[in-house]
């Protein structure tokens, strides 16, 4: 199926720097950069006053991590990641016999030695599971399964909690009508 939501990541000041490292993390499973926009380069040339400190700075980059594409943004520390929004990781033994070494992998290049949401172990759902906040705030679960059908290797992952806990049916089922049913 053709992607058709690119997320989009914020970043303060710094997704060039971001984008570099997730490329490089991911080299292994055909990970690049495919463009970068910048800002405009002086008010006159469409500048908003607001965005002068950024004039001709990168101001998007279009990549792709394993197949799925990602924009950045460079807009400021408006807004911060949170584990609501994370990446899943799927790596599945049944289709990779070295799944397990490639999650230690890059566990250790994600976790960088951090405190860890989850720490890598062994959960009632998966014999090694993992979540992580990385260098620039984003959240990353990775986990040892085999599923059927098999999963998308990186999958974006929404979750309801706090006060929207038990409310992922009513999400599914307002994006669905608000997107005429054109994601499934």
């Amino acid at each position: 199926m053709e992607q058709q939501i690119t997320p989009n990541l914020w970043f303060d000041d710094n997704a060039q720097e971001a984008v570099d490292f997730y490329v490089s993390t991911f080299a292994e499973y055909g990970s690049k950069i495919n463009s970068t926009a910048n800002y405009q380069a002086s008010a006159e040339e469409g500048l908003a006053p607001f965005q002068l400190n950024r004039a001709g700075k990168v101001l998007t980059i279009d990549f792709t991590l394993a197949d799925l594409r990602f924009t950045a943004i460079n807009a400021g520390p408006t807004f911060k990641f949170n584990p609501a929004i994370s990446l899943i990781l799927h790596f599945d033994p049944a289709r990779d016999e070295k799944a397990r070494e490639h999650l230690d992998e890059l566990w250790a290049k994600l976790n960088e030695g951090k405190e860890a949401l989850m720490p890598l172990g062994t959960y009632p759902f998966s014999e090694c599971y993992g979540w992580t906040r990385d260098r620039y705030g984003l959240t990353w679960q990775l986990i040892l399964k085999s599923v059927t059908p098999p999963r998308p290797f990186i999958m974006p992952a929404l979750m309801f909690c706090g006060k929207n806990v038990n409310r992922a049916e009513e999400a599914i089922n307002f994006y669905s009508a608000a997107f005429g049913g054109w994601l499934w």
